[in-house]
């Protein structure tokens, strides 16, 4: 099992059913649909629950990891990151809610994670996707090492790669 993070100004730990409400009000706010093209999120709320309790159960098995991002002052939920196995590497996704933007606060919590999951799984490489007009989900994943891998101008996306250490 992944274990709780916490950074300076941040406590990252397993998400829980008790997210389901902020989840829907970030993927609801206008500013975040528009960052987020082409990402796949839940429709419903029944969709939404499968997806957490099948996250949970990836974090507890150690196979994958979904870390809420807390404020180390506050107890709301502002942001998640998510690695998930995908055969021979693990796909890195992330999102926070837009009233945190351009504060550091996704490279502070991203840099634990990878951290973490490296210590737990030091073989594995680390992908991650952002659509093609996200400058600013670009700049963070060149911020936190990752190096661009490929352009897919029919799908919009760019995907990047963690170099082995």
């Amino acid at each position: 099992m992944m274990p709780p993070l916490s950074t300076i100004r941040l406590h990252l730990r397993p998400i829980a059913l008790r997210d389901m409400k902020p989840i829907n009000t970030v993927v609801q706010d206008p500013r975040f649909v528009q960052a987020s093209t082409g990402c796949l999120m839940p429709q419903s709320d029944s969709q939404l629950l499968r997806w957490i309790m099948s996250q949970q159960k990836q974090h507890v098995s150690g196979s994958g990891c979904c870390y809420a991002i807390q404020l180390a002052a506050v107890d709301d939920l502002i942001g998640l990151i998510s690695i998930q196995p995908q055969g021979n590497y693990a796909e890195l996704s992330f999102w926070l809610h837009p009233e945190y933007w351009r504060q550091g606060l996704m490279t502070e919590a991203l840099t634990a994670v990878i951290n973490a999951w490296r210590n737990h799984h030091p073989a594995s490489l680390i992908t991650a996707s952002c659509h093609i007009n996200n400058p600013a989900s670009q700049a963070l994943l060149k911020r936190v090492g990752m190096q661009l891998a490929e352009t897919d101008e029919i799908r919009q996306q760019q995907q990047y790669a963690l170099p082995d250490e």
